[in-house]
């Protein structure tokens, strides 16, 4: 039913924020379930008229499109949340439903008919959330919800870098709210977005720039371990690194998820140091575990043997890493290394091909997937794959006997 006075269209127009308010606090109560931290949540975009402190860091604000909407931003406690965070995305929806039902219940009174209007549009708007769609930098929560259901199957993963635009838009998000654990979080994420995109140096200057975390959680904590181990093993100083990680371990017990990818950075750092016992140690403390990090754990053990020219475990992990999806991988580079490196010890010609191939696959899908500051180190990486294949190439066919040059015959 059309509301017949301006009065009525008020009352009607007044539904649009309490939805939005309800919508993202849904999202909030179940962002802890969810596996996510709640950083900002609010209604209305543009710059903010209200801002207020919440417990933990949390910041609530109303923009003055009041009328647009809301927001609640929240990160991931764990490098990988798994379905487990369709909790947080179909938390606004449950919200909706239960308000949307809620005022439909409730008797016949003088406001019954702004009350039955408001429980309609609640449901209404359910409904166009939990359809799964998706336009431009828009997606429903309906959309993630059966992107997190599906593992991926909907929407693929991504390697962090290539994530890197998203990442810069929810910092200036954070930026514009005031939100100081967002703001943290952002830009730790883009110093991990450039020392996995090979830029070093520039994930150094940002660490450095970047205050400490204004909080105490221990799991942000042990996120921020892992990325300024990265940056020590990538800067040269794997002793350090490996300081850092027995710090971290002696401090506080780690999510699964995050300890799995310390051992990957401390079999990476016994490897920088000649160690191959004890990088085969721990990286040998993720047998049997699949899934990205379970694929990040194979890069490190298809490395391992080409070190120590074990064939039977090159061609087993090289194999497996080559068939494999490598989308989401945290460090596609490195997995493209290791297999370019162990083409060398191939059982044959067309399967050292196959991993050559593979290696420089991946590497030009980085490229492909990354933003424009991330290409330039992409492409001195996929230059040097190139270089590095086809002088091998030519080392190994001066190297047959005539007539048996790979490639040709007699």
């Amino acid at each position: 039913m059309l509301p017949d006075t301006p009065l009525q269209l008020l009352l009607l127009l007044l539904w649009v924020p309490l939805v939005a308010i309800v919508h993202e606090l849904g999202h909030a109560l179940w962002a802890g379930p969810g596996g996510f931290r709640v950083t900002s949540f609010g209604i209305g975009r543009g710059r903010p008229m209200v801002r207020v402190g919440l417990p933990g860091g949390v910041v609530f604000h109303v923009g003055w499109l009041f009328f647009t909407g809301g927001a609640c931003v929240a990160i991931p406690r764990t490098p990988e949340s798994g379905p487990r965070a369709a909790l947080f995305h179909g938390g606004g929806i449950a919200a909706q439903i239960a308000l949307g039902l809620g005022l439909l219940c409730i008797p016949d009174g003088p406001l019954s008919g702004w009350l039955d209007a408001g429980g309609r549009f609640n449901l209404l708007v359910a409904g166009w959330n939990l359809l799964p769609w998706r336009t431009g930098r828009m997606a429903s929560d309906g959309w993630w919800l059966l992107s997190r259901l599906t593992r991926g199957a909907v929407a693929p993963r991504r390697a962090l870098f290539e994530q890197r635009e998203a990442l810069q838009r929810v910092l200036a998000y954070e930026q514009r709210v005031g939100s100081p654990v967002g703001i943290w979080y952002g830009h730790r994420m883009l110093a991990w977005c450039d020392l996995l995109a090979g830029r070093t140096a520039s994930a150094i200057e940002r660490l450095a720039q970047v205050p400490p975390l204004p909080i105490t959680d221990p799991h942000l904590e042990s996120i921020d371990a892992l990325i300024r181990t990265e940056a020590h093993l990538r800067s040269g100083h794997a002793m350090v690194a490996l300081r850092t990680i027995e710090e971290v371990h002696r401090s506080a017990p780690l999510a699964p998820e995050t300890a799995d990818l310390f051992n990957v950075v401390e079999a990476r750092a016994w490897l920088a140091l000649g160690d191959v016992r004890r990088a085969r140690q721990s990286v040998g403390k993720l047998a049997g575990l699949g899934g990205t990090i379970g694929r990040e754990a194979a890069s490190v053990s298809l490395t391992i043997a080409v070190a120590t020219d074990d064939l039977q475990s090159v061609h087993a992990t090289a194999t497996r890493l080559s068939r494999s999806s490598t989308a989401g991988l945290f460090d596609p580079l490195s997995a493209a290394r290791a297999l370019a490196s162990a083409a060398a010890l191939a059982p044959d010609v067309a399967t050292a091909a196959r991993w050559k191939a593979r290696a420089v696959g991946i590497v030009r899908a980085a490229w492909h997937r990354a933003s424009a500051e991330d290409k330039p180190a992409i492409q001195n990486e996929l230059d040097r794959l190139l270089h590095d294949t086809q002088t091998r190439d030519s080392t190994d066919a001066s190297a047959m006997p005539e007539g048996h040059s790979a490639g040709l015959s007699r």
